[in-house]
């Protein structure tokens, strides 16, 4: 469908995807739907065609709530709309958006699904976040590696500071 194809990346690795690659000489046992009968026809011998192999992948935002983002009300607040302008464009994409709040690790998290339906969610996640805490990047990194499960593109919303809470 649709949402399938949008969300699919190449990878360098050889599957059933949808755009070709290269032939192979034909073996015994592999798909017939994958013979390259125009080669066939010109060679005489039977290729089959080999295609990227292609994967789904969400976009994880983590996004920095520690006190040094709220240190300033314009840095927490530009930070949020960027974070709901890049969930929406994610979301426009027909990809999976997965929202992470961070400070001193990763807090409870919000995932969307591939349709722009559930912004009001995402826009009423992000307007309850509050800032507060010290930044533990490395913590909270670590227990998002550890949490995931397949390939996702990783976008880091964050000043990098690192403040105790005042």
């Amino acid at each position: 469908g649709r949402a399938s194809a949008a969300t699919q990346r190449r990878s360098r690795r050889l599957g059933d995807g949808l755009e070709f690659a290269d032939h192979r000489a034909y073996a015994p046992g592999d798909d017939v739907r994958f013979v390259d009968w125009t080669a066939y026809a010109r060679t005489d011998r039977l290729l089959r065609r080999l295609f990227h192999e292609h994967s789904e992948a969400d976009v994880a935002i983590l996004l920095d709530v520690s006190a040094s983002m709220g240190a300033d009300s314009a840095t927490f607040d530009y930070a949020r709309r960027t974070a709901a302008a890049l969930a929406y464009v994610s979301a426009a994409s027909l990809e999976r958006v997965r929202l992470l709040p961070l400070a001193e690790g990763l807090q409870t998290a919000l995932t969307t699904g591939r349709r722009t339906e559930r912004m009001a969610d995402v826009l009423a996640f992000l307007g309850g976040l509050t800032s507060g805490g010290r930044t533990d990047l490395s913590t909270s990194v670590g227990e998002f590696v550890r949490r995931l499960s397949q390939p996702a593109t990783v976008l880091l919303i964050s000043d990098l500071l690192d403040c105790q809470e005042q």
